[in-house]
């Protein structure tokens, strides 16, 4: 992705959130906390998998993580979903967005870190273009200090939310045609996050 499609995508993603703060449009976040214990607890009486290792660590980073949840933070209508193959681009801007499914309400962070996470990391962090949209999103939009303060954490709650879903998946979820995507991309994200801050970057 280029700089022009990046300013592009910025802007559109902070008028999203934008939007999402102030819409009285209202549905629970059913992927975090409750989605977790519910995936977790189908892989403790199921044993036939190779990812034994990585599930602890990521139990073990639940545990730590579980009560810290902030309640001062607003609550907006996200997309919950933003990869890049739900976001179409033409001559460099964006032309559109699909797959709200899993739109709910919650904080923008979490939003913005989902798709920080599945569009700057490719084997590496591609901290170049990662500083081009945040420097561009924060052009156009305002976080608080208290949303800033919880990016790191948001990383890496969005980084387990798609490991144990896209695990989930790998095992649960094989009827019809089913495309399953690597669950480790997201465990070695959370490892990034569980060693790098990226809050300096906003």
């Amino acid at each position: 992705i280029n700089d022009t499609a990046l300013i592009s995508l910025s802007a559109v993603i902070a008028k999203l959130h934008d939007v999402g703060r102030i819409t009285q449009l209202k549905r629970e976040n059913a992927m975090l906390m409750t989605s977790w214990n519910y995936i977790l607890n189908k892989f403790k009486d199921f044993n036939n998998h190779k990812f034994v290792q990585e599930i602890k660590l990521v139990s073990d980073c639940i545990y730590e993580i579980q009560d810290l949840f902030p309640k001062n933070l607003e609550k907006a209508l996200i997309h919950a979903d933003l990869f890049p193959d739900n976001i179409f681009f033409e001559k460099n801007k964006v032309s559109g967005i699909i797959d709200f499914f899993f739109t709910c309400q919650d904080t923008v962070v979490y939003d913005l870190s989902t798709l920080i996470n599945s569009w700057f990391f490719h084997q590496d962090f591609e901290e170049g273009n990662c500083i081009i949209f945040l420097n561009n999103y924060l052009n156009s939009t305002n976080l608080t200090k208290n949303e800033k303060e919880y990016f790191n954490f948001y990383l890496k709650v969005s980084a387990i939310r798609f490991f144990l879903t896209r695990l989930h998946d790998m095992y649960f979820n094989t009827s019809g045609e089913v495309i399953h995507k690597d669950p480790m991309e997201f465990f070695n994200i959370l490892r990034f996050h569980q060693k790098n801050n990226l809050k300096e970057l906003i």
